[in-house]
């Protein structure tokens, strides 16, 4: 009796856990990608599938998901030193507005790390910021 008692509490804690990871929640600000095993999960034209808010169900164990924040976003860029076609040097303090428009584009380019996107962002700001300072 004793036996059957334990297999049921230990039978019940196993649907639950497979319950609660089956189970997943994209916030509202967010989408979502689910990855197979490392790889984002596509529909049957190719394209990948990502999910808005709500609550959503997934294969425990198999699946996972990559939840990103798509809400407009500030990086704000220390002040740099930039050298004008004159050669005068001239302080510039910018800032850029930014969002995440494809999600799976963006876990693709950056593995879903905001601080390398927050980098490469910044490179490609600064190289054109210099590039128009240069010309005029």
């Amino acid at each position: 009796m004793k036996a059957m008692k334990s297999f049921g509490w230990a039978l019940i804690i196993l649907v639950a856990l497979i319950v609660f990871g089956s189970l997943y929640t994209v916030r509202e600000g967010q989408h979502a990608v689910l990855l197979r095993l490392g790889r984002i999960i596509t529909t049957s034209d190719g394209k990948a599938r990502v999910y808005g808010p709500g609550l959503h169900f997934k294969w425990p164990f198999i699946n996972s998901v990559r939840a990103f924040d798509t809400r407009l976003q500030t990086l704000d860029i220390e002040r740099s030193r930039i050298v004008t076609a004159e050669k005068k040097d001239v302080l510039v303090d910018y800032f850029a507005k930014w969002r995440i428009d494809n999600v799976a584009l963006y876990y693709t380019r950056t593995g879903g790390n905001e601080f390398q996107a927050e980098t490469l962002l910044e490179q490609k700001l600064n190289d054109g910021l210099r590039a128009q300072f240069g010309k005029r």
